[in-house]
């Protein structure tokens, strides 16, 4: 509830030799050498080891990014392909994901010292602090009465999803009662989330 997709999709957008990968539940070797081959503008067929050298090629020193989203989804040999990318093509890669990723990267007890040994920078992201809501619904609702970001932040607990739903959620309440959004609307709002 970060925002960290909105992110990666933002700075893939604004740089177009950016590799963007969104996994999925049960993303195999396989499915994400076949994207990363297609990303390339290759077949992206044949056997792992054919679509891996095959992205080696391509991506040799070619200063590129890829960034992998939902990486927490890979499992094990598929990161040791993803290790074995950055080493050979010599390319930067972002892994983005929830923290399971963390521990997918070390194993349970450490055990996979050749994959996060190459990990330079680990970052977990915080919680949205109060002036990064007051922006966001100012830049969302527009002619509100000030502090009323306040009640937003204490709701959403400074959780970017939440905060998110509970905008929607506000200005359609407001919508629907024909009445400007205050503390009631933001505490019906969140009445109408899971939590």
């Amino acid at each position: 509830g970060s925002g960290k997709t909105r992110a990666v999709k933002q700075y893939a957008y604004e740089h177009p030799d950016v590799i963007l990968i969104e996994t999925d539940p049960g993303y195999t070797s396989k499915i994400l050498l076949r994207n990363i081959n297609r990303a390339l503008g290759l077949e992206g067929m044949g056997q792992n080891a054919e679509m891996f050298d095959n992205a080696i090629q391509k991506l040799k020193n070619s200063g590129r990014l890829l960034i992998i989203d939902e990486a927490e989804m890979l499992h094990y040999k598929t990161l040791e392909f993803v290790r074995r990318l950055h080493d050979k093509a010599q390319i930067g890669i972002l892994l983005c994901g929830m923290p399971r990723l963390y521990w997918n990267l070390r194993g349970l007890s450490g055990e996979y010292k050749q994959i996060y040994s190459r990990v330079r920078i680990a970052v977990q992201l915080e919680k949205m602090q109060e002036t990064d809501t007051e922006l966001l619904v100012k830049s969302f609702l527009q002619n509100t009465n000030n502090g009323i970001h306040k009640v937003f932040h204490r709701v959403s607990s400074g959780n970017g999803r939440t905060l998110e739903m509970l905008l929607l959620n506000s200005k359609e309440i407001s919508r629907l009662n024909k009445t400007k959004i205050d503390t009631d609307v933001v505490e019906a709002a969140s009445k109408l989330l899971i939590k």
